[in-house]
């Protein structure tokens, strides 16, 4: 992960990249790379999810790191999950609020349930790397998710994605969940590539 701060610490113009490849997190998952973790400047064609998640994923701001997705290596390198965030400036006075996951989904096209949970813990992987990235250029290692058209998750996919329900002080209306813990732990594991530049 590399991060390219703006003039001012906590200004929006910070750039994010990463691009990382890890083995499968289930036990005898084997040690060789399963998902390919990256920021994209990509329009994804064909649509690999369901257009309003896609519509909001292709808003966010390419350039800057703010789209993410996770490839399956074992699977012809197509596209499993992917996720945006929008970056929360600090504001003049009192606390900032964490990042915000705009747009969640998992791949479509899959008939097989087994194989769909695959792609959730991929999408899994995406939170933690927005919570790192939270945690990176904010000092928080927390981020903030609003149930809405560009989050294709139920309810209870989104509980086993580890997220809880926020808090009113963060200020989003709405069906509101935040997530965290995993964070450092991702921090770690990515460690020997972080890097970190001033615009």
């Amino acid at each position: 992960m590399t991060v390219r701060r703006g003039r001012r610490e906590g200004e929006k113009e910070t750039r994010v990249e990463i691009d990382h490849r890890l083995p499968s997190p289930h036990v005898g998952g084997g040690p060789s790379a399963r998902w390919r973790l990256a920021s994209s400047d990509s329009r994804l064609y064909p649509a690999p999810v369901e257009s309003e998640p896609l519509r909001v994923w292709r808003s966010a701001d390419g350039k800057k790191g703010r789209r993410l997705v996770a490839t399956d290596l074992h699977n012809d390198n197509r596209i499993a999950a992917l996720l945006a965030w929008h970056f929360e400036a600090k504001p003049a006075g009192g606390a900032r609020r964490p990042h915000l996951i705009t747009a969640a989904a998992v791949r479509k096209d899959l008939n097989d349930d087994a194989l769909r949970s695959e792609y959730l813990v991929a999408l899994w992987l995406l939170v933690c790397v927005a919570a790192a990235i939270d945690r990176k250029t904010g000092q928080i290692g927390r981020v903030g998710l609003v149930r809405d058209a560009g989050i294709a998750l139920t309810a209870e996919e989104i509980a086993d994605l580890g997220l809880q329900r926020g808090r009113m002080s963060d200020g989003y209306k709405g069906e509101y969940y935040t997530f965290g813990e995993s964070a450092p732990d991702l921090l770690g594991l990515l460690s020997p590539t972080l890097g970190e530049r001033r615009a």
